[in-house]
């Protein structure tokens, strides 16, 4: 059974206007289907599996243009 599936795009628009897009947990869901919600430290999760509630860190720098997003359950 497949678990996830990556898949590549790619975005025509300024590096700093997607930084701060994806920077924000909020947008989560728009670009990361199997996320419900994300927000105020936590997201949810749903898939074929059955859903999941994470702590949710985003750790962004818009100098280097890097984000670390860590998960924890």
């Amino acid at each position: 059974m497949r678990m996830f599936d990556v898949q590549g795009i790619e975005i025509t628009a300024p590096h700093r206007k997607v930084f701060e897009f994806l920077r924000e947990p909020a947008n989560l869901p728009r670009w990361a289907h199997a996320f419900v919600s994300a927000g105020n430290g936590h997201a949810r999760l749903e898939t074929p599996a059955g859903a999941v509630d994470v702590g949710l860190d985003v750790l962004a720098n818009a100098q280097f243009r890097a984000s670390r997003p860590t998960c924890h359950s």
